[in-house]
């Protein structure tokens, strides 16, 4: 069964039923939003059709081990900028190699200076 979903009195789309569940855990549509399906005679709200609880679980915050504990954060900035260290030393190294390699190709390459003129 197809349900068709509305915002703001504009309609949004037609999905399939075992989408509209999908999308409203992803956060693709809202507690505000209306549903309509053939047979029915007005649209209702869509938190009528699946219940309040799948927007609770949608926002609930992230589990406490998701955090970063404060050693760790601490060690991924050192690590980043140890990273931003090395790759700042590499291109100079290299900028330096390509100066010099272009300063001794100009003094092994005489001039070329055209032949004279019959």
């Amino acid at each position: 069964m197809n349900v068709w979903i509305a915002r703001d009195g504009e309609i949004i789309g037609e999905y399939p039923q075992e989408d509209i569940w999908k999308f409203a855990r992803l956060g693709n549509l809202a507690r505000e939003d209306y549903y309509w399906c053939e047979g029915m005679g007005d649209w209702k709200p869509l938190e009528d059709l699946l219940g309040r609880g799948i927007w609770e679980e949608a926002l609930a915050p992230p589990a406490p081990e998701q955090f970063l504990v404060p050693g760790k954060r601490l060690y991924l900035i050192v690590a980043g900028a140890l990273g931003l260290f090395v790759v700042a030393i590499a291109l100079s190294i290299f900028a330096l190699q390509w100066s010099f390699r272009t300063s001794v190709d100009d003094v092994r390459t005489p001039m070329q200076t055209p032949p004279v003129a019959p």
